[in-house]
């Protein structure tokens, strides 16, 4: 066989029989043949080495197509063994934390804006913490960095007027 070929119904052991990519649309690929061994890429991603003697069945499984069919009705779902998925918005909020409301609520906000800056500082101190200090040192303005002398303070102010954009000697007089 070919380097590439598309085979499906492989032997795993030497007349045992097809083990390998058997379901519905499944193909495995001849990816390389080393000695007695051939490496094969599975459906599922898997690469393996099997036997060169092994037997498998040129080409794809046929009826790929089998998941796109309608089930129809919720009754031929749960004979599959698949059981109902109730939203949680249609819950009461004791059984889901989208649940409750008058008529479609929507779900609301993941953190209640009570407190300081959405925080509950009974909840979540060491948290709260974090997020002050952290957002003070973006500030270039740790909790306990205060200038101790007049002198330490320096009060930038934005340049106005002729001094804002500065123009060389005998250029741009308007």
């Amino acid at each position: 066989m070919p380097l590439g070929t598309a085979i499906h119904n492989i032997q795993i052991t030497l007349g045992k029989g097809g083990q390998l990519a058997r379901a519905a649309g499944a193909v495995a690929k001849l990816i390389a043949k080393e000695g007695k061994s051939a490496t094969l890429k599975l459906p599922s991603g898997e690469v393996r080495l099997i036997s060169k003697n092994c037997s498998a069945t040129v080409g794809q499984v046929g009826n790929v197509g089998v998941n796109q069919k309608s089930l129809g009705r919720a009754g031929s779902k749960r004979w599959l063994g698949k059981r109902p998925v109730v939203r949680g918005v249609v819950m009461n909020p004791v059984d889901h934390p989208h649940g409750g409301g008058e008529g479609r609520a929507p779900i609301g906000e993941a953190q209640s804006k009570s407190g300081f800056w959405g925080w509950n500082l009974w909840h979540q101190p060491i948290g709260f913490l974090v997020f002050l200090i952290s957002s003070l040192a973006e500030c270039e303005r740790l909790p306990f960095d205060l200038p101790e002398a007049e002198e330490d303070r320096k009060v930038i102010r934005p340049r106005m007027g002729a001094d804002a954009y500065p123009v060389p000697e005998g250029q741009g007089s308007w």
